[in-house]
């Protein structure tokens, strides 16, 4: 097939653009998790832990366990706000409470009408009596030296809410496997755009502020109905305010978390997290997704052009060229965070999510996202 002018012209600029686009990631790889500082200062300061739940029978007892290896400490307390389970997490709670009644441990129940993470991080606020708060999910893995270097960590830099990190669990199959790949990136991404002063996500999974600082910003208020973002709206707020925020780029403040294990669930968690974002002010965060969904139309339209013209070199290089340095990045980014994938998973990874985020760019505009039977409100 002959290589006409236009032919080099479309390859040119398909470099160029991928060229930007790693050229990106290199950048992101490099600043991710290069704090590995041992802070030691505070250890005795008072601390409320947030836990909302909601159906979390198979995860709560491993959060328990946590709670329970740390060293009995009364200025510590622990607030588990129930988001109106219906299977046995009650039932464990309590059998927990009774078995171990010196841990300062009390359940919280959200009342009929009142429903959701945002509400029931309100309701923990509101009873807690502590200046600090320290929020969790209850599916993580809790570490007491990582709550201590955090809390360290966010005093020294006279912030008022501060993220820790996280680090991904499972990976017995490929879609455990995507998720901890593309997650550890996310991660990543967050902590660039914070040191480049336009912070857009981070995990409440791992989240420390003081209570004072969110009485007064109200960070949820106007989205308490959208499902998920406590991370996206509390940044947004704070950093709209007084930039009183921080995130930290130690893997010593991580805490570990188990990823999805089915292909329909990360569907719809995906699904969640691109809708969330139309609520913002910013509109920062979307406009990102946006462009990135541009870029991959134009990688595969461009791969594709050259196919079709009988190029396969061509499509063959740009292919060669994107998927190798994925694989470079993407290892940095998770031999940092101590995530171990084989590099056969990453080379799935990234031949399959240009894919993927189309799919659920395009999919998020006629669904409405869900989680745990309840439907993401109507934009």
């Amino acid at each position: 097939m002959k290589i006409t002018p236009e032919d080099i012209t479309v390859l040119i600029i398909a470099i160029i653009l991928i060229s930007i686009y790693l050229n990106h990631w290199l950048k992101v790889s490099q600043r991710f998790y290069t704090d590995r500082s041992i802070i030691e200062e505070y250890k005795d300061i008072p601390i409320t832990f947030l836990c909302p739940f909601k159906d979390e029978q198979d995860n709560i007892l491993n959060l328990l366990k946590c709670i329970k290896s740390i060293p009995n400490k009364p200025q510590w307390k622990w607030i588990l706000i129930n988001d109106h389970s219906t299977d046995n997490t009650m039932e464990i709670i309590k059998q927990f409470q009774g078995n171990n009644p010196k841990i300062n441990l009390s359940i919280l129940n959200l009342p009929n009408g009142v429903f959701g993470k945002k509400s029931a991080i309100d309701a923990g606020v509101l009873s807690a009596n502590t200046e600090w708060i320290y929020c969790i999910d209850a599916d993580v893995t809790i570490i007491e030296s990582n709550i201590h270097q955090l809390m360290n960590e966010t005093i020294k830099s006279s912030a008022k809410l501060a993220f820790g990190g996280i680090q991904y669990t499972g990976g017995s199959s490929f879609c455990e496997s995507y998720q901890i790949i593309e997650n550890t990136a996310l991660l990543a991404l967050g902590r660039y755009h914070f040191f480049n002063n336009r912070p857009s996500m981070g995990n409440a999974a791992n989240m420390l502020f003081q209570k004072d600082y969110y009485i007064a910003l109200k960070p949820f208020q106007g989205n308490s109905n959208v499902l998920g973002g406590d991370d996206i709206f509390f940044i947004e707020k704070s950093w709209n305010s007084d930039k009183k925020l921080y995130f930290s780029n130690n893997p010593n403040t991580a805490f570990k978390t188990k990823v999805l294990t089915k292909w329909r669930d990360l569907f719809q968690q995906r699904i969640r997290w691109a809708q969330k974002t139309k609520y913002q002010s910013t509109k920062k965060t979307q406009k990102s997704q946006i462009l990135l969904v541009i870029f991959f139309l134009i990688y595969w339209g461009t791969i594709i052009h050259f196919m079709v013209k009988g190029l396969y070199a061509f499509s063959l290089f740009l292919l060669l060229l994107k998927t190798i340095s994925d694989q470079y990045f993407l290892h940095r980014i998770l031999s940092r965070s101590y995530q171990k994938i084989h590099f056969i998973s990453i080379i799935q990874a990234s031949l399959i999510q240009p894919f993927f985020i189309l799919f659920i760019g395009i999919t998020q505009i006629f669904i409405r996202g869900s989680w745990k039977g309840r439907s993401a409100p109507v934009h």
